[in-house]
């Protein structure tokens, strides 16, 4: 558990930045990022056409329990000894034109609910294809968050190296104008120079360290590379203040994309048994339909009007077809069987992914509360050493100690703010975690 006192102080703390500056009214924050790399990443292209996929499955499983309509057409001649149309005798010589054509509807009845069953699966299918996008929009978040943190951790830090450059630049001068008046020897300029290069070296490598991470979150973004891309210069964060991981996990389990995708696709494997099952059932269907002809016999002619064949030949059907499946070689049956094992990994699949849940969760509480207390340790830490060092210059100004023992003493100050950078950008990255699982998603719709 995280102690309120200890919350107060963060409060404070979290304020502070890596430098003093105030930042620029152009800065990105870390949902503006997650923003526009939700919206520029392939990954969600990718997801957005299979959504539509989905989309088109369902209506298409709507629309095969509408009645299906069929017209045709034919014409044809033929050539021989055939029966008359009109009379029905045999002609020895023949040659007749014939053009038939009919219109006919087939709809079926009664299916055992395997239709109305196929549908709802292809409905929870659309909306497991919908969970599942937003799930991987919140992951892509989750990944532009850690390239952030890391990004403003390592901009801090060059923060931090060109203060101690600043620091180092200002001493050299001074400590070489006191050997030029004889007050300082020159071991101690010597000293100092070799500390002003070491520190001119760790600016560079602190530099190139903050371009890699920043490479690396124009990449997670998709953000153009050669566009310049400016970040706040403080580490700030909301306070999550208390947290367990069982009611953490809790309101996770009701807000978190891959819960519900895991619970869609276990409602989709029942489903699939239904329809299965169905397929056992008796089958009833309705179809009727219309169909004329007229012929002409081409050699003997004498044959009625166009229109007045096509109105006494004329007929009309109306029918009931009942299908009952009797033996099918064990198809339906090894459909039910599969379709139940599929049920059964799909219930193995929910519980596997409750589990990782509440191990994410009690990890991500684990952690924030670890960033919790190294902060506080941190700013403790800082606040000694910041008193040691000032102690210290007072010594050396009144020649109490060398050179070398201040410059001991400094580098302890620097890694004490670089523990407290550290320590804030952990922090930070940690309770936007615990935010996300108590329901502020990166993304919450698309």
């Amino acid at each position: 558990m995280i102690q309120q006192g200890k919350i107060a102080v963060l409060a404070v703390l979290l304020s502070m930045g890596a430098s003093k500056g105030m930042a620029q009214a152009d800065t990105w924050s870390l949902d503006q990022c997650v923003e526009y790399g939700i919206k520029h990443s392939p990954i969600t292209a990718r997801d957005a056409a299979q959504a539509g996929i989905y989309q088109q499955n369902l209506k298409e499983s709507i629309a095969q329990q509408l009645p299906s309509v069929n017209a045709n057409a034919s014409v044809g001649w033929t050539i021989g000894r055939l029966p008359d149309p009109k009379t029905n005798e045999y002609i020895n010589e023949s040659r007749i034109f014939g053009n038939r054509m009919s219109i006919g509807a087939e709809m079926t009845i009664f299916s055992g609910f395997s239709l109305t069953n196929s549908s709802r699966m292809a409905y929870v299918n659309q909306l497991a294809g919908l969970e599942h996008q937003l799930q991987t929009a919140n992951s892509h978040g989750v990944t532009i968050a850690t390239a952030y943190y890391n990004t403003l951790f390592k901009q801090g830090l060059m923060a931090l190296a060109s203060e101690q450059l600043s620091q180092s630049e200002q001493q050299l001068k001074q400590l070489t104008r006191m050997s030029e008046l004889g007050m300082k020897s020159k071991s101690d300029v010597a000293e100092i120079r070799a500390k002003h290069a070491s520190d001119s070296y760790n600016l560079t490598q602190a530099t190139n360290d903050y371009l890699l991470a920043m490479v690396n979150l124009k990449q997670a973004m998709s953000y153009p590379q050669t566009d310049t891309l400016t970040l706040p210069q403080n580490l700030t964060s909301n306070i999550a203040g208390e947290v367990t991981p069982q009611l953490l996990f809790e309101k996770a389990a009701t807000t978190q994309p891959r819960v519900k995708e895991a619970e869609y696709k276990l409602r989709k494997s029942l489903l699939s048994v239904y329809v299965a099952k169905g397929m056992l059932l008796p089958t009833l269907t309705a179809s009727g339909g219309y169909a004329t002809s007229y012929s002409k016999n081409l050699i003997k002619g004498g044959d009625d009007a166009y229109t007045r064949q096509l109105k006494d030949l004329a007929s009309h059907y109306v029918e009931l077809n009942l299908r009952i499946p009797l033996f099918t070689g064990l198809k339906h049956r090894s459909d039910i069987r599969r379709s139940q094992l599929e049920n059964l990994i799909e219930k193995a699949n929910y519980e596997e992914t409750m589990q990782q849940l509440y191990a994410e969760v009690s990890k991500a509480v684990a952690e924030y509360e670890g960033a919790t207390e190294a902060v506080t340790q941190a700013l403790r830490q800082q606040e000694a050493q910041d008193v040691a060092y000032q102690t210290n210059q007072r010594k050396y100004t009144d020649g109490l100690i060398g050179i070398i023992e201040l410059h001991s003493s400094a580098n302890n100050l620097l890694k004490a703010k670089v523990e407290t950078l550290k320590a804030q950008a952990l922090y930070a990255f940690s309770a936007r975690i615990i935010s996300y699982f108590e329901g502020n998603l990166f993304v919450d719709k698309l």
